[in-house]
């Protein structure tokens, strides 16, 4: 069984995106609508997916073998680095990205049973009394 959860990276997250045991944790993202030819974009902190029990658990070990190392120069750049990756050796100042990801499980699910009220519930509101005729 799956459940709906929020997932991303935090603001001050020195990329903008990382994908980690195959989920895609962005910044931003949009919830997107249309009525005919009209859209209409809603941004959203990070993205909303459904995930089960070994979804979560493939995350977190994927997130212990991810680092991002930034550069400092003439331009300052960030990169996700795989510490599984051949070519990797760990340097000095190389940050672990679980310092940056988040994983929160959101309360309401929409797509799941809705729980309307109507505003003519009989037992809240009275109901109208009959008119009489004159006769």
């Amino acid at each position: 069984m799956s459940d709906l959860y929020r997932i991303g990276v935090t603001p001050d997250c020195p990329v903008h995106q990382i994908t980690i045991g195959g989920q895609n944790f962005t910044r931003r993202s949009e919830i997107v609508s249309s009525y005919g030819t009209e859209t209409n974009r809603r941004e959203i902190q990070g993205s909303i997916v459904s995930l089960r029990a070994d979804d979560l658990e493939k995350i977190k070990h994927a997130a212990t073998r991810k680092v991002i190392r930034s550069t400092t120069g003439n331009k300052s750049v960030a990169r996700v680095h795989s510490k599984d990756s051949r070519v990797y050796i760990e340097r000095q100042g190389d940050e672990d990205v679980s310092q940056y990801v988040y994983v929160h499980r959101e309360d309401v699910d929409p797509t799941r049973a809705h729980n309307y009220t109507p505003l003519g519930d009989a037992k809240s509101e009275p109901a109208p009394k009959a008119r009489r005729r004159s006769g």
